[in-house]
């Protein structure tokens, strides 16, 4: 049972590395809840300190439907918290996506999967306010990566576009 193995991973990682998890908060909340698993989720660090996960395949942890299902909630960790915060849902839910932060403090996901490859781009504002889409990639993309260029232009590239390997 997946569950089960992913449990008794999670207990081995947090015996044998338990001094640097006591040390850092982001691990140690980690360690004690499960309440944010996802699959295939984005997750960014910005030159402040904060990280941010967005999107993925979140699992159900109870009842009857153990499979899960795309997320379109995003967390954020603060230096110094003790906890996850929520931020505002996405406009739409997708996992295998490239996420970039921007140097003006907003937040980029790009492309992505909600069951078929996306070209859509959402950008989170600087202040966690909210979500706001931005013009679509010419070209849908699950699993791509990104860039942020010295310019401040964002580079896409790769993935899969359901027929093939985008270059």
């Amino acid at each position: 049972d997946w569950l089960r193995d992913w449990e008794k991973e999670r207990a081995a990682f947090v015996r044998r590395h338990k001094e640097v998890i006591r040390r850092h908060p982001l691990l140690l909340n980690w360690a004690k809840q499960r309440t944010q698993w996802r699959q295939s989720r984005s997750l960014f660090r910005f030159g402040d300190g904060r990280i941010v996960a967005a999107g993925g395949f979140k699992f159900n942890t109870g009842g009857a439907d153990l499979m899960g299902h795309l997320a379109t909630t995003a967390v954020q960790w603060v230096r110094g918290a003790q906890a996850w915060a929520p931020l505002p849902d996405m406009v739409e839910s997708r996992n295998g996506v490239a996420a970039v932060a921007l140097p003006d403090g907003r937040a980029m996901v790009i492309g992505g999967s909600d069951g078929r490859p996306l070209a859509s781009v959402e950008v989170l504002a600087a202040d966690g306010s909210g979500w706001s889409a931005l013009a679509p990639m010419g070209t849908a993309r699950y699993a791509p990566a990104a860039a942020v260029l010295p310019c401040g232009k964002v580079l896409v590239a790769g993935g899969w576009d359901n027929r093939r390997r985008s270059d």
